[in-house]
């Protein structure tokens, strides 16, 4: 399918874009709680950008947001249409992999200031996660673990991308006194050709 390298590319480009867009309308970027398996911490909360109905069907619990009473599936569409209208540069960047039905879900992540998101794994066999710095300060990062090693991103202010599993532990922290912003990508381990 795709090459690692080509998805973090395209990615990167994707969080540029909406970081120029963050600035230019930060109101465009409500965030929401997803209260599901998934969900960590009080603080955390994510702009949603695209939900794959058939991952939803399957995997979403509950999501605080008001469309979320239309049902899964009206749901699933009006907030997607919702975020092609708000977002649509950053989507066209990811479109293709959008087409490949392959990503589960693609949102970015807002942790606010000094906020920890302690060591934590999900249940998702056969995904990865894809996270590219969208608004980050130098007292950002993420602890990762592939289950026999364990490493450490430290987010920059140039466009940067890393890819973990999550179904090993993770952590997440915000030291600084703004909030941080990432894109996240879930996706189907079977997207990338590596």
């Amino acid at each position: 399918m795709y090459s690692s390298e080509y998805l973090a590319q395209c990615s990167e480009h994707a969080a540029q874009l909406l970081s120029q867009k963050l600035k230019n309308d930060p109101s465009s970027f409500k965030a929401y709680h997803w209260d599901s398996d998934f969900s960590h911490d009080p603080n955390w909360s994510v702009v949603p950008l695209y939900l794959n109905y058939e991952w939803c069907n399957r995997e979403m619990h509950t999501f605080r947001h008001p469309l979320a009473s239309l049902g899964k599936g009206l749901f699933v569409e009006a907030l997607n249409n919702s975020a092609k209208d708000k977002f649509p540069l950053a989507l066209a960047c990811l479109n293709e992999f959008i087409s490949s039905n392959d990503i589960n879900y693609i949102g970015v992540s807002l942790l606010p200031p000094h906020t920890v998101l302690h060591p934590h794994k999900h249940v998702n066999p056969g995904n990865l996660k894809l996270h590219a710095s969208v608004q980050v300060s130098h007292s950002c990062g993420l602890t990762y673990s592939d289950g026999l090693n364990t490493y450490q991103h430290y987010w920059s202010s140039s466009p940067s991308s890393v890819y973990f599993d999550d179904n090993f532990t993770h952590s997440a922290w915000n030291n600084s006194s703004e909030n941080r912003y990432v894109l996240i990508l879930d996706f189907r381990k079977n997207l990338l050709t590596y």
